[in-house]
């Protein structure tokens, strides 16, 4: 009879240890499936997040929003330009680099912040790899042996700006993102984000994970936070217990290989930097910039070509350079006056420079940074050819054109007040007198006028 029960009782508490296995499996499932449902829906909130950034980025540079400093707004959260463009020297507001140093607080402690849930670029070309792996047939290339150039990228960026020439600030992707959608297809500022776009059809990943500056930017900032939590973890973990993978520290060799790598592509950035600064110095003749630009040693190097000036300029002179004397300027900002002038009521070209290449500047500030100085082509005027003409006196704003007696000449000849010139172009464009005489045997020599404006001396 005790043998019985003890069997009875064995066989009771088997069935209860089966019953509690049971029931911790079934908790543990459960569980899981809570963190799975979680970890989904936390994929769909991000992914509606970044849906609602590219609508916002796309009403900010359309733009769609009554504000004319609307399109400034994405390419100033970018930390890579905001560092870049202090490293430089820029002179900038604290609504210019307040909203970069408040998003690269947030990327320091939550890693890839902007590329997780803001980045617009890098949801089209999430769209455009899911395209490619749904409808195309051609095999894509896997990026995982690629190294992390933009970490090079950043630190010669940076390492040129802090002598004089920021070399890589015009690969901010925001900025790209400007240029795509600022209403300039016409001046081909589109090609380098489109690129960038069509390369995820083959190489997904490889801008977002290998090339991009402001992700590099991003990793950058999280440093320290990923370094003290390595800290923390080694301290807590048993001396008995193995180190995980991740967790593992960097053989030295692998270690000095990075550390090299980085000082010489810092090295490497500041030596070009310098370099490419003296070259820019000494470009002739100097190109025509907007008003409150910079000096042309920087100019070409802190504007990161998102076409938010071409955009904001009322009468469009501003016009991207495809053809410059040093490939540094290449598709900056130049003024052209074959159409129209520069007005004498309108700074709004001042206004919405995210990097710093051209100053904030209200109206009666513009007076004071002119875009260069008329000069005047005697021989060119119809005055020369005893034809009446005083066109240039009448539309210029600043009333720095006026006319007086020659005897050399023996005739009234137009005399310029350098001092009131500020290089609006007014004159050139209303100017009627041109060098149509030497075209008459050549027609490939250029259309000059009797005013042209230059960059003062």
């Amino acid at each position: 009879m005790k043998a019985a029960d003890q069997r009875r009782a064995r066989s009771e508490n088997g069935l209860s240890e089966n019953r509690s296995d049971s029931n911790n499996a079934k908790h543990r499932s459960d569980h899981l499936h809570f963190w799975v449902r979680a970890l989904f829906a936390t994929r769909r909130q991000r992914e509606r997040v970044r849906w609602g950034m590219l609508a916002v980025s796309l009403a900010l540079c359309l733009p769609l929003v009554p504000w004319t400093k609307a399109t400034t707004v994405l390419p100033a959260l970018s930390p890579f330009v905001a560092i870049g463009s202090l490293l430089a020297g820029a002179g900038g507001t604290l609504s210019l680099f307040g909203a970069a140093s408040c998003v690269a607080l947030v990327c320091a402690f939550r890693r890839r912040f902007l590329c997780r849930f803001v980045c617009p670029l890098g949801l089209l070309q999430d769209c455009a790899a899911s395209a490619s792996f749904r409808s195309l047939s051609f095999r894509r290339v896997s990026v995982h042996r690629v190294p992390r150039i933009g970490h090079w990228l950043v630190l010669m960026t940076w390492c040129g700006a802090a002598c004089g020439f920021p070399l890589f600030l015009w690969l901010d992707p925001f900025s790209l993102f400007s240029a795509l959608f600022g209403g300039v297809y016409r001046d081909w500022l589109w090609v380098v984000p489109t690129v960038v776009i069509a390369m995820s059809l083959v190489l997904p990943q490889l801008w977002c994970t290998k090339l991009c500056p402001l992700g590099a930017t991003q990793d950058m900032l999280h440093w320290p936070v990923t370094w003290r939590r390595r800290q923390t973890c080694s301290k807590k973990r048993s001396p008995l217990r193995p180190t995980p993978l991740h967790d593992r520290v960097a053989v030295p060799r692998r270690a000095a290989m990075s550390s090299a790598g980085f000082v010489l592509a810092g090295g490497l950035g500041g030596l070009l930097g310098s370099r490419f600064r003296r070259l820019s110095g000494q470009e002739s003749p100097p190109p025509l910039r907007p008003p409150g630009a910079v000096d042309e040693d920087q100019f070409a190097a802190l504007c990161i070509r998102c076409g938010n000036c071409l955009q904001a300029c009322p009468p469009k002179i501003l016009r991207p350079d495809f053809a410059p004397n040093r490939f540094a300027g290449l598709a900056a900002p130049l003024v052209h006056f074959d159409t129209d002038y520069c007005r004498e009521d309108c700074h709004a070209c001042t206004q919405v420079c995210p990097s710093g290449a051209i100053d904030r500047l209200t109206l009666e500030q513009k007076l004071k940074h002119p875009i260069g100085l008329a000069q005047i082509e005697f021989n060119l005027c119809l005055l020369a050819y005893d034809k009446e003409c005083e066109i240039c006196e009448r539309v210029c704003p600043m009333e720095a054109i006026s006319f007086a007696w020659s005897e050399q000449e023996y005739t009234v000849i137009p005399q310029l007040d350098v001092d009131r010139c500020n290089g609006c172009g007014a004159c050139v464009v209303a100017c009627p007198g041109d060098n149509k005489w030497e075209r008459k045997g050549n027609p490939n020599i250029p259309r000059r006028k009797a005013i042209t404006i230059n960059q003062r001396n």
